[in-house]
């Protein structure tokens, strides 16, 4: 676990903490403790982050850098191939992505994939059939 401030490490600890999926909403708070004698948090909080799963350094700077209302995380395109289908597939929190295929770069004429992502496990996926033509894929907000 690591405690950022304004992009920069600040503290870090290395022993095991219980997944955020056993904490119950009944009596969690922020910036107070459930023992009566603690002070309650002299502090604002400007904004507050949580993530499933672990972020770099690199990510945690990026995202400090441009702030709460640009996503600063890479979203990747992930395609797969089967005998029959051009699998393609990106994380569930990149929300508002869509994919898009062209048959020539030069031209940049982009049009939806069909049909439209399921989501599952995660991730958003979709199903191309194979075809002999030549298709290029992109995600596109």
């Amino acid at each position: 676990m690591g405690i950022y401030t304004n992009g920069v490490l600040e503290k870090s600890l290395t022993t095991s903490l219980p997944p955020l999926t056993s904490v119950v909403s009944a009596l969690s708070y922020i910036g107070r403790s459930l023992f009566s004698a603690d002070a309650y948090l002299n502090a604002t909080i400007d904004e507050l982050r949580l993530y499933d799963g672990r972020l770099t350094p690199a990510e945690i700077a990026v995202n400090y850098r441009y702030g709460p209302d640009t996503l600063a995380l890479p979203v990747s395109l992930v395609a797969t191939d089967t005998p029959s289908n051009i699998n393609l597939s990106w994380p569930s929190w990149a929300v508002g992505f869509s994919a898009e295929s062209a048959t020539n770069l030069a031209s940049a004429v982009w049009s939806a994939v069909t049909p439209a992502p399921t989501l599952a496990a995660g991730n958003w996926s979709i199903s191309v059939p194979k075809t002999n033509a030549l298709k290029f894929f992109r995600l596109k907000r």
